[in-house]
């Protein structure tokens, strides 16, 4: 029982690896691949061939980024002295603070998927060596993001940058990368709402941990700023993703199909109402649930509508 009143349960068999692996959070992954394989479908040749590939790499690189986290959250102690976490939602997977799993065996987890990881860029080395651009900054940032010397989620908006270029820009360019061997500077674009709104998904996960992290110097954005403050810069997050993909329906290439993004929009406003009203009591709880859905179903209505433009 947390200081919150939450009940936190104790899960065995494929239920635990799926707590330590945080396997609820992947569709921060699958989203954006999914929205870069469709993207590719619109306009280039897709290699059905390597999709799996790049499934299982993307994944296996998300699992090494999760544990990495709450490894090294653990050295720093940020997880053993929060207790108003959100179950499900924030303060890590809590597997080594419920006993599910050593310290050290949640390191090889993470590494043993970084392996998989590099595995599977090796495999796409087929496609050219801008592959190892991706991989890499993609391993070193799941690495250092909590990991010091770097620690890049303290260093006042460094985790949260490296979050969304990620989980957007990076994953979206590099799976059309992967999948037909060109890339363009659209890719990128077409990336970055996902990304804003993963980042959003972080944002509002830090607002219950912010004053554990406090007392360790984890200075993400939400210490730096104060909640207070910090629940405009969600706000703003959310505008962002959605003009972005206004505008590059009204300006850019994407089809009017990709409109099938705006079914996340109730979500949003819900969710940021919500931040607004309650970023310092357990209500906002509901919040972080909605984002996540905001992005997934964000996330779904534009891969969606750049799936009905293909066919």
């Amino acid at each position: 029982m947390t200081s919150n009143g939450h009940h936190v349960s104790s899960p065995s068999g494929l239920a635990k690896w799926a707590q330590v692996m945080r396997a609820p959070f992947l569709t921060a992954t699958l989203v954006p691949v999914a929205i870069g394989l469709t993207w590719a479908m619109v306009q280039r040749a897709v290699d059905w061939a390597l999709l799996p590939i790049v499934v299982i790499g993307a994944v296996a690189l998300h699992v090494a980024a999760n544990c990495f986290n709450d490894y090294f959250d653990w050295k720093s102690g940020a997880d053993e002295i929060n207790d108003d976490f959100f179950e499900d939602f924030t303060g890590g997977s809590r597997a080594i603070q419920q006993g599910l799993v050593a310290p050290d065996t949640m390191y090889w987890v993470g590494t043993s998927a970084s392996i998989v990881a590099m595995t599977c860029g090796i495999a796409l080395l087929m496609r050219g060596w801008g592959i190892v651009a991706f991989g890499l900054v993609g391993l070193a940032t799941a690495y250092f993001y909590t990991a010091p010397p770097l620690r890049l989620v303290a260093r006042k908006g460094m985790g949260e940058l490296v979050v969304g270029l990620n989980f957007g820009p990076l994953m979206v360019a590099g799976t059309t990368f992967a999948l037909t061997g060109t890339c363009r500077p659209f890719d990128f674009v077409v990336g970055l709402p996902t990304g804003l709104l993963t980042t959003a998904i972080l944002w509002v996960n830090e607002f219950p941990d912010a004053p554990a992290d406090a007392e360790v110097d984890k200075n993400h954005l939400v210490v730096t700023l104060g909640r207070a403050t910090a629940r405009w810069g969600y706000v703003a997050l959310l505008i962002a993703a959605f003009g972005t993909l206004s505008a590059a329906v009204a300006f850019g290439p994407l089809p009017r199909t990709a409109l099938l993004f705006w079914l996340g929009l109730p979500l949003a406003l819900s969710a940021g109402r919500t931040v607004v009203e309650h970023y310092d009591d357990e209500k906002l709880e509901a919040a972080c649930e909605a984002t996540i859905q905001t992005h997934l179903l964000t996330g779904v209505g534009l891969a969606g509508g750049l799936l009905w433009a293909a066919l």
